[in-house]
């Protein structure tokens, strides 16, 4: 606080100087008044924050006994058929399956939008409406009746939602979380968790930038300085989930 009011007074000072600066004849006046405006711009400089890695993002593993699998918007039920999906996908059923082995919760969190008035129906056209078989898990999860399915009507999987409240009865405080999209669904839903307190861990690879917002690596990389989210790849959960199983 003490730095911000010397800025203004700094910036006070100068104002007054440049003012009278033309009135001076020896040019002394215009010589203190850049040496006063280099100070004050050093010392807003240093004023500000810099972003620095927690021992969270620096460490590996976590506890089974508190963590939880959060699959968001990976949804089109049996839309592949016969053709294989994206990578990113495969290493999302690929990520579920070592969880259920390991006896972590999987949560699946959907889009369910009530046709004809839901905001985003207006931004995107019709999607993941509530009822549709396309707005159920991709077949490749092989959904069991221990998975908890949860719907949402906007971007963020915590909105207006009961998973806060579910992951808290299930004694879950971190998450392992990917999906569609990167910077949509994914990163509004993140903020959240991030916002409430929750450990997060993205397997990048297992994350999808299928509508083309932004770019996947940019959305990773604020995953990693806003969110403290320790990012990974595929193979790394996978082997860490079987050293818990």
């Amino acid at each position: 606080m003490k730095n911000w009011i010397r800025f203004f007074l700094c910036m006070a000072i100068i104002g007054t100087l440049t003012a009278c600066g033309g009135q001076s004849s020896s040019g002394d006046t215009g010589v203190e008044g850049k040496m006063l405006a280099q100070e004050v711009q050093e010392t807003s400089v240093e004023d500000l924050p810099v972003h620095q890695r927690t021992a969270w993002q620096n460490g590996t593993g976590f506890d089974p006994e508190t963590t939880a699998i959060l699959v968001i918007d990976d949804y089109g039920g049996d839309i592949y058929g016969d053709t294989t999906p994206e990578q990113e996908f495969l290493n999302a059923f690929d990520i579920v399956k070592a969880g259920r082995k390991a006896n972590l919760p999987i949560l699946f969190v959907n889009d369910a939008h009530r046709e004809g008035i839901d905001l985003e129906l207006e931004l995107w056209g019709e999607h993941g409406l509530a009822g549709d078989e396309t707005s159920q898990p991709l077949t490749g999860f092989d959904v069991q009746d221990s998975d908890y399915l949860l719907v949402k009507r906007r971007y963020d999987g915590f909105f207006q939602t009961d998973l806060d409240l579910t992951l808290r009865e299930l004694g879950a405080d971190t998450l392992i979380a990917f999906g569609t999209d990167t910077n949509i669904c994914v990163l509004q839903t993140l903020s959240s968790a991030y916002n409430l307190g929750y450990k997060i861990i993205v397997p990048e690879d297992a994350c999808s930038n299928e509508l083309g917002v932004g770019t996947h690596e940019g959305a990773i990389d604020y995953f990693d300085q806003c969110y403290g989210a320790r990012i990974v790849s595929t193979e790394t959960i996978i082997r860490e989930i079987k050293a818990v199983a």
